[in-house]
């Protein structure tokens, strides 16, 4: 996935609404990844996910001024050397000065997931803005979440519980 003319495209994206849905309430979003909208109420944990995070809890961190560092797979072996990358980029962000030194918060407000619903190998969403490749460019990935993190709507440190899986992709 590592290229020397890596791509990356940077989309700003309105979001005029925002509020918690029931669990299992279908949602359509308007960008892949999405960037914001109606979520659940719980949010996800921070950090390094093995399984697909239901996009519903994700946009909820979004919401708390996260960033999301995402990959699709369609490798059964789980895509290691991608995974390894993106925790790469999460141990190499600078520190979430929000966060930073209060009780009880995360230490970063950064999660990386892979997301079956992508239609770039590679992508970033943070809350109005997503960043999608068809390449691995770690040091686009860095300089989109400095510019992005902590920028949602709501400053929220604590971190998610649990997650639930991504339910399926439906079938044409």
């Amino acid at each position: 996935l590592r290229s020397a003319e890596c791509s990356t495209l940077i989309a700003r994206h309105e979001v005029p609404y925002r509020a918690h849905v029931p669990r299992d309430w279908p949602v359509e979003y308007d960008t892949n990844p999405p960037s914001g909208g109606v979520h659940y109420a719980t949010w996800v944990e921070y950090g390094v996910h093995r399984t697909p995070v239901d996009r519903r809890e994700y946009v909820h961190n979004l919401e708390h001024g996260a960033v999301a560092l995402l990959y699709r797979c369609t490798s059964a072996d789980g895509c290691p050397s991608v995974a390894a990358a993106l925790e790469d980029v999460l141990r190499r962000a600078k520190p979430d000065v929000v966060c930073q030194g209060r009780p009880d918060a995360t230490p970063s407000r950064l999660l990386v997931s892979p997301d079956p619903l992508l239609e770039t190998p590679i992508a970033a969403a943070a809350w109005g803005v997503t960043l999608t490749s068809r390449c691995l460019d770690e040091e686009a990935l860095l300089a989109f979440v400095d510019e992005h993190l902590g920028h949602g709507p709501e400053e929220n440190c604590q971190d998610g519980a649990g997650g639930t899986p991504m339910p399926a992709p439906l079938s044409p």
